[in-house]
């Protein structure tokens, strides 16, 4: 066999391979071309376990003001309301005395609300007893002891407790809360709060 018959052997054979890879190759692209769009992968949504506990919602505390309840009315109390421990806005100092015997001490407070003066009888870890004429004029109590108004508020109740007992009060600020008598403006129960407790209080002459 000559050159010629083999580099003519050789070039049939080059194009047999490139035909049969050309052939391959349109065919691939052709497939590709016609197949059928792929569609987008779907997100499954997963729900949340039933039992889930949810976030609890962040409580901010404000000392300084007291919330009213719902429900409550504002209104004036009566001169009744004024006891404390028994004792009666209005009452003999020597019935007082009867009781609860002598003071551990007494003082004068002068210019007492308007009046020329005051005797101030003091029963320690119990009361103090605002007095003129011989007569109770005030209460005021602020010992924890257990002493009890007439609507079984002492110091230690809350301001809830307050309110729920006499209502929503005619002043009403983050340190007081002050209830008057009907009539007399002069008169009433005034609760000093602290923290939301009652840490004071003081009934008869308030003016």
């Amino acid at each position: 066999m000559n050159i010629k018959a083999i580099l003519a052997v050789i070039f049939a054979f080059l194009i047999g391979i490139g035909g049969t890879v050309a052939y391959f190759y349109f065919d691939k692209l052709e497939r590709a071309q016609n197949a059928p769009p792929i569609p987008p992968a779907q997100t499954e949504k997963v729900a949340p376990p039933q039992n889930a506990a949810l976030p609890s919602p962040e409580v901010k505390s404000d000392d300084s003001r007291i919330k009213p309840i719902p429900g409550a009315t504002r209104g004036a109390i009566k001169s009744e309301d004024l006891v404390i421990g028994g004792i009666s806005v209005g009452a003999s100092i020597d019935a007082v005395r009867a009781a609860h015997g002598e003071p551990i001490a007494t003082k004068n407070k002068h210019k007492w609300h308007g009046r020329s003066s005051a005797t101030v009888y003091e029963y320690p870890a119990l009361f103090d007893l605002y007095v003129t004429d011989g007569v109770v004029r005030a209460i005021k109590l602020d010992y924890p002891n257990g002493i009890k108004t007439s609507k079984n508020i002492s110091v230690g109740s809350t301001a809830e407790e307050v309110i729920a007992a006499y209502g929503e009060p005619r002043v009403r600020d983050k340190d007081n809360m002050v209830y008057f008598v009907e009539n007399d403006p002069a008169l009433g129960l005034k609760f000093e709060i602290d923290h939301g407790y009652v840490d004071e209080i003081l009934a008869g002459v308030l003016k």
